[in-house]
């Protein structure tokens, strides 16, 4: 690159960490009319209409990265990830798998791979990667979340509680992380430490929906009819539309001795009013 072409190149680097993503693309964009080839200003080219939404162009620089330099690694992972959000999943494990086999311990690809697994519901193989990734990495909390979420949908929730604890202690905000803990405590009806999750969760995030749900259930399953119904009515107050949620509502009133309001609710509430099913 001549003198010109490296100043593009690197006033398009200097207005990108900047945020000023459309002047970056300029800037690139004429490092790119003095040397089409280039595949580091096409993999940022890439980069930048990947970040503003424009999947397409970014899968294309992509590519023209790839035909420069067939083995730039960043480019294989990138088209990974632009090919998922395109939904052509089958393209997507196949970058994911060029990474993993330059490099075998990119977390990136571990992690994906083991996303499109569980696409498949393929929770075992899924879980091996995932494995993988937090070995490689143990600060990986998303590794831990998605480890938790295959084991819990295996029915091994002592083993998706620890996962989701390692999640929740690297990256204590992690709300979906914290949600699933709640949910795993409350499959194995230990119930003060599903409040207190769900609370956690209330904390972080005042207006998630199913933890004001779920935390009903939990006062529900305490006979603490009335908190429940406080639960409920902060789900549908902030939106939460689920056909469960007048249902449960329609127990809580009934089992404070409200048929009229249950009735409103849920005209036919049978003497077996069934089990109280969180939602993820």
């Amino acid at each position: 690159m001549d003198q010109g072409e490296l100043t593009h190149h690197y006033n398009g680097n200097q207005l990108a960490q900047a945020g000023r993503l459309p002047e970056a693309i300029a800037q690139w964009q004429a490092s790119l009319e003095r040397t089409p080839g280039f595949a580091p200003t096409h993999y940022n080219l890439a980069l930048a209409y990947f970040r503003e939404r424009e999947v397409a162009k970014a899968i294309d620089h992509w590519l023209q990265a790839l035909r420069s330099d067939p083995h730039h690694l960043d480019s294989l992972y990138g088209l990974g990830l632009a090919y998922c959000d395109q939904q052509r999943f089958d393209e997507a494990e196949g970058m994911f798998r060029r990474v993993l086999e330059r490099v075998s311990t990119h977390v990136g690809a571990l992690n994906n791979v083991g996303l499109l697994a569980a696409r498949e519901h393929d929770y075992e193989r899924a879980a091996t990667y995932f494995i993988k990734a937090a070995t490689v990495d143990p600060g990986y909390a998303e590794a831990y979340y998605n480890l938790g979420t295959a084991r819990y949908e295996q029915g091994r929730i002592d083993e998706a509680i620890f996962a989701f604890e390692q999640a929740v202690r690297l990256q204590p905000q992690h709300v979906s992380a914290q949600h699933n803990l709640a949910l795993c405590y409350y499959r194995q009806t230990k119930y003060d430490l599903a409040e207190m999750a769900f609370q956690q969760v209330l904390i972080a995030s005042p207006d998630h929906l199913l933890a004001h749900f779920n935390l009903g259930l939990v006062h529900w399953h305490c006979m603490r009819y009335q908190d429940a119904l406080g639960s409920y009515r902060n789900a549908r107050e902030r939106g939460f539309e689920h056909p469960l949620l007048d249902y449960h509502m329609a127990l809580a009133y009934a089992a404070l001795g409200q048929h009229e309001k249950a009735l409103e609710l849920w005209p036919a509430i049978a003497s077996d009013v069934g089990q109280a099913v969180p939602v993820r």
